[in-house]
């Protein structure tokens, strides 16, 4: 028998809905009594109860389209700051195109931030503003005039993240 491993973690809100909508669905076709889990059964069944209506509050929060618009906002500037930094790879000067691919490979690192999930993208850009605020790399941020993008990086990531909280 072939098994398959599951990341709960790793699931939208809707599909994570589903997926226990589907277990509790197998769970009425087994006999819970006979196996002595009917009270287990009971607890699972109210506890999907609770997810289905928390998941009714966040798609229907007025909060919910600022934050789409937020995250499309930052998608953007972290698109842009990365654009900038890719070109500059290519500039005429030796020394702007060292610095640029010092600050690629945090890029790289991190990889298309803007297509992880809410959070997870809102850690990884927490995590990449660490790591540009380490000396040689704001040195390059400042030779590049770069600071800008950093600064409204910081700025849209901690205003989407304000959202989430007030959600």
């Amino acid at each position: 028998m072939e098994t398959m491993s599951i990341s709960l973690s790793r699931m939208t809100n809707e599909v994570h809905v589903q997926f226990h909508v589907s277990v509790s669905t197998l769970l009425e076709r087994l006999d819970l009594p006979l196996l002595g889990l009917e009270a287990l059964g009971g607890l699972y069944r109210q506890a999907l109860a609770n997810e289905q209506e928390a998941l009714l509050i966040i798609t229907k929060s007025e909060r919910t389209a600022l934050i789409s618009e937020k995250d499309r906002s930052r998608d953007a500037i972290f698109r842009g700051f990365s654009d900038t930094v890719k070109g500059l790879r290519n500039h005429f000067d030796p020394e702007v195109r060292e610095l640029a691919n010092r600050l690629w490979s945090v890029f790289l690192h991190y990889g298309n931030i803007a297509k992880k999930s809410l959070d997870a993208q809102t850690a990884a850009t927490d995590d990449m503003l660490r790591e540009f605020k380490r000396p040689e790399m704001q040195q390059a941020i400042e030779i590049l005039n770069l600071l800008d993008w950093v600064t409204k990086m910081d700025e849209e990531n901690q205003m989407f993240h304000q959202l989430m909280m007030q959600r």
